[in-house]
């Protein structure tokens, strides 16, 4: 019996298409332990073939894989498990990602880059902390917050950068550590600064 990856990114259109309806959404999270599709159906309240249907384009784009069966009454149901646990679409398969996707290969453009792969490492980890608090039923304790700034001018933008960089050394140094013992709680901390297009 296959156990799902804990996440996987999807870079294949079509299977990007499947996987973003709504309906293969709750059946793939359902599918996080075994079930068949008349299993799944009863759950969702839907009709059997219809999520049948959605099985099978979920098998077709390699989504979901067969795990094993189990007889119920004169039948015999095949179930099915995700292939993962969460799942991260590329972005050039999003409304202009491919604009995207060429401007990240620009060199000119590492800051964006870097900001970029914080945000989807930002997404990931926090989508498999939403996972297991939902099945394991766990507290996790977490910390975000977004601060609006305003620079009078680029001196003053430096002048923040530059405090910044002291007070992320300073925190590093005194919590950061390369040595690990396994002990202790080990936690990942983002910071990001980006100009406010959204006013």
């Amino acid at each position: 019996m296959g156990v799902p990856v804990r996440q996987m990114r999807v870079e294949d259109p079509e299977r990007a298409a499947v996987l973003l309806h709504p309906i293969r959404e709750r059946i793939l999270a359902r599918l996080r332990t075994p079930a068949s599709a008349s299993e799944v159906a009863r759950e969702l309240g839907m009709p059997a073939p219809r999520v049948s249907h959605h099985f099978r384009r979920l098998r077709e784009t390699g989504l979901i894989r067969r795990s094993g069966s189990r007889r119920v009454r004169n039948l015999t149901e095949i179930l099915y498990t995700a292939i993962a646990r969460t799942y991260i679409v590329a972005e050039g398969l999003t409304p202009g990602g491919e604009e995207r996707r060429q401007l990240r290969n620009d060199t000119a453009r590492r800051p964006l880059r870097n900001l970029i792969a914080l945000g989807e490492r930002l997404n990931g980890d926090a989508l498999l902390l939403l996972d297991e608090a939902a099945r394991d039923g766990r507290e996790f304790s977490t910390y975000a917050t977004a601060v609006d700034l305003a620079f009078p001018d680029a001196s003053a933008r430096a002048a923040f950068l530059a405090d910044l960089l002291a007070a992320v050394k300073s925190l590093r140094e005194r919590y950061g550590g390369t040595e690990r013992t396994g002990a202790e709680a080990r936690y990942t901390t983002i910071i990001a600064c980006y100009p406010d297009r959204a006013r």
